[in-house]
């Protein structure tokens, strides 16, 4: 059975399960993501992963400024969707425009649900060192994150992974769920079932300042921050004041002391070792905020007898 179905995602995450549904003639009659917005350091205005993916795909787009406004549903009801399908949309939607679809509005999100309820669910699990993560299809509702459950599957998280490689993998991996999950909808044989309330944890926006490295930390928590936060913010440290950005590391010791938090305590030609709270942290590349990323073999003399500090807010 062939469904009316109205697509919202913006970013890289949302465009492999656009591209699924319109791979099995399940292809959206409307796709809505979020304005272009200016990116980077020159701010350029960049069109979203889902716009590009429209374009390519020859799909009618919408990117309203507001959605809970009177003009944006009747837009959509003008459609008469069976079903309104969100990833990484990143707008909040009224109880109008969930109640208007027929069988309802779902959302793949990337967390085994319920935990990590929230905008960053990826970074969090990987910053609180967890060993397995997953995709969730879920009912949306009122509460975010909070409805009931169509489908979930678990994987294994490598333990050198950044959250940008994952949420990659995350997103092949929930555009095959999806598609499942549709076609059961689509023949009446979809299950749900609703999330255990004790225990949602929950997992906000990084900001700015969320990968600032606290060397007093042990090893392994700030190579799973520096892990966490990348691509973005970035996991930063200072050295004499000026701003580092650790863009890669391993842990080289978890365990015993070599020096004071942050100290660079073994530096030649091709290894840049820092000492932390517990443990010792090896760097492979890092970047000035003038400069491009380096590895540490080519830069480790810069940081010869110094050390490694955190940014006081």
């Amino acid at each position: 059975m062939a469904l009316r179905i109205i697509f919202m995602g913006t970013p890289e995450f949302a465009r492999p399960t656009l591209e699924a549904l319109v791979s099995v003639g399940h292809g959206p009659e409307l796709v809505v993501c979020q304005p272009d917005r200016p990116q980077g350091r020159r701010r350029e205005v960049i069109p979203s992963a889902v716009k590009s993916a429209c374009a390519d795909l020859n799909l009618p787009l919408l990117q309203p400024e507001r959605v809970r406004c009177r003009a944006f549903y009747d837009e959509l009801a003008t459609i008469e969707p069976d079903l309104i399908i969100t990833a990484a949309y990143g707008r909040i939607l009224s109880a109008e425009v969930l109640a208007l679809p027929r069988l309802g509005c779902i959302n793949l999100h990337p967390s085994l649900l319920p935990r990590y309820r929230g905008a960053a669910p990826v970074q969090h699990s990987i910053i609180n060192g967890d060993s397995e993560t997953g995709v969730s299809v879920l009912f949306m509702s009122d509460e975010v994150d909070a409805g009931d459950i169509l489908a979930q599957k678990r994987v294994s998280m490598p333990p050198d992974v950044t959250a940008g490689e994952l949420l990659d993998d995350l997103a092949v991996l929930g555009a095959r769920m999806m598609l499942e999950v549709v076609e059961a909808m689509a023949n009446g044989r979809v299950q749900a079932y609703p999330q255990d309330p004790a225990l949602v944890t929950y997992a906000p926006p990084l900001t700015s300042s969320s990968g600032y490295i606290d060397w007093t930390r042990p090893s392994i928590e700030i190579h799973n921050l520096i892990r966490g936060t990348q691509p973005w913010p970035e996991a930063v440290t200072e050295f004499n004041g000026k701003r580092v950005i650790i863009k890669s590391a391993a842990v080289a010791d978890p365990e015993n002391e070599y020096g004071n938090p942050g100290e660079v305590v073994f530096r030649s030609k091709r290894r840049l070792l820092v000492a932390c709270g517990q443990g010792l942290l090896e760097i492979f590349t890092l970047q000035t905020a003038s400069g491009r990323p380096l590895p540490a073999s080519e830069t480790a003399h810069n940081y010869r007898g110094g050390s490694f500090t955190v940014r006081v807010n």
